[in-house]
């Protein structure tokens, strides 16, 4: 048996000749670090989701507080996402071509979140707001391909049952936001109409008043929600950080030799050619497509604004319904599995996603009670998607954090668009508009994830025996013998 150490300094071993049967009984014994991993790779993306939803549900009081219009908000989340695109190609130089360790990336980055979000409340103007979100979007940029790139890794053909697992994680962050978000948010008094949010204010309500004129009976305190969503994932960066540090110490004792890990010269999977380059653009234009319907982050301040007479607690109630189906939709997936191939499964949400996007288009602002069943609806078919992209095109390609990283950027253009339309169509007061451009994306959607299955069936399954032993994160996992 010979022990190696990896680019990560993960330390792990790999059977060369038989082992004994003493071997083979003292094996056995070693804790699994996979589950451990996987488990805190899932608790990483709950306080990923919960930091998320604090953000999107506090938009409408940012406007308040910074007496900024939404086109204005939506430019500065626009840059959130532009600091997101530089993260993601930043990742993959740290990773794939620096070979820093993926722990460590992850520990300071989920650290560095953590600190910016305790000054995101304090913003004093739109710019400031803006910078403190664009900084933010760096280290979120930095964060998503590593995570998925480990988790990968951990897993190889296994993927798509904990890829869900490990996404669902973010439902769960997300549905959790509303809810401690709520009782922190501002409260305007009630309207002398019943049929709009934006008309004159009941003059008989007793309370303070903003620059605006606009009187609330309770007004904001999102510091507090901001908070407390910041130590979960500072407590999982630090927990990330530990494991850097018991892997430098564990190779500095064995006095490993060192073996180079995440090579494109040493695993037949890693070499792009024309088809792999190709499957890595329809999966950018994927995830452009999906964030381009991803209204869910729009949710609360859509209820709200338009003019179906949403309060901040019915549009609380909303956003917190979806999330809860968002969540759900990913748990099913990872029951289904058990049954059903990804491959059947991807095509299936994806051709769901349109039909249920389409019901809301025709008829999800017919009332509130439309409102939150058919954004429910979409959201569980929406769920899985994400995913789903990435545990399918595992099986075709071998993944490393660049790859993660150029796909995903599709993800970041769509959602700095949509952010910057969605913001200036709630202005405009057009908000069948957003529904009528998510629609587009579906469509848009289906058509790539054809092609995608056009091309697998000319390429083939990938072979997962090819690769070479480096390619999955088996430091103190038991050898199976």
């Amino acid at each position: 048996m010979e022990s190696y150490e990896s680019s990560d300094d993960d330390c792990y071993e790999v059977d060369l000749l038989p082992a004994p049967p003493t071997e083979k009984k003292q094996e056995t014994g070693y804790p699994s670090q996979r589950l451990v991993k996987t488990v805190c790779l899932v608790l990483l993306w709950v306080s990923f989701g919960f930091l998320t939803s604090v953000g999107g549900t506090t938009v409408v009081d940012f406007t308040e507080i910074l007496h900024e219009s939404y086109t204005h908000i939506g430019m500065a989340l626009g840059v959130h996402f532009l600091g997101i695109l530089c993260g993601l190609f930043l990742s993959g130089f740290l990773s794939d071509h620096l070979r820093l360790d993926r722990h460590m990336l992850l520990g300071c980055s989920a650290i560095a979140m953590g600190i910016l979000n305790l000054v995101k409340p304090f913003s004093f103007h739109v710019i400031m707001y803006a910078v403190v979100l664009g900084v933010e979007g760096l280290f979120k940029g930095i964060i998503k391909p590593v995570a998925n790139n480990l988790l990968l890794s951990l897993w190889g053909e296994a993927a798509p049952t904990p890829v869900n697992i490990f996404h669902f994680g973010f439902g769960v962050g997300a549905l959790i936001g509303p809810f401690v978000t709520k009782p922190f948010l501002s409260e305007r008094c009630p309207s002398l109409a019943t049929n709009s949010t934006r008309v004159t204010l009941n003059p008989v309500c007793k309370s303070t008043a903003d620059d605006d004129g606009i009187k609330y009976i309770r007004e904001s305190r999102i510091g507090i929600p901001f908070t407390i969503s910041v130590v979960p994932i500072v407590a999982m960066g630090v927990m990330f950080l530990v494991f850097y540090t018991r892997n430098r110490v564990s190779s500095i004792r064995k006095g490993s030799a060192v073996v180079t890990s995440q090579t494109p010269h040493g695993d037949p999977g890693t070499r792009l050619g024309i088809w792999g380059i190709l499957i890595v653009v329809l999966l950018l234009c994927y995830y452009f497509t999906l964030a381009g319907s991803g209204f869910g982050g729009y949710l609360f301040t859509i209820a709200f604004e338009s003019d179906l007479g949403c309060s901040k607690d019915d549009a609380s109630k909303i956003a917190s319904t979806f999330y809860a189906a968002f969540t759900s939709g990913r748990v099913l997936a990872a029951v289904f599995l058990q049954w059903f191939s990804i491959k059947t499964l991807f095509i299936f949400y994806v051709f769901g996603a349109f039909g249920s996007m389409l019901g809301m288009a025709v008829f999800g602002l017919f009332s509130k009670t439309s409102l939150w069943l058919f954004s429910a609806i979409c959201a569980l078919y929406a769920g899985p998607l994400w995913p789903a992209g990435l545990a399918w095109t595992n099986n075709y390609m071998h993944l490393t954090t660049m790859n993660i990283a150029v796909a995903e950027t599709g993800a970041c253009v769509g959602e700095i668009i949509f952010f910057w339309v969605g913001g200036y169509l709630i202005d405009t007061r057009n908000i069948p508009a957003i529904f009528t451009m998510t629609l587009t994306c579906n469509a848009a959607a289906c058509l790539v994830t054809v092609i995608l299955y056009l091309i697998a069936y000319r390429i083939g399954k990938r072979n997962f025996q090819e690769r070479n032993l480096n390619d999955l994160e088996l430091k103190w996992i038991p050898v199976a013998k």
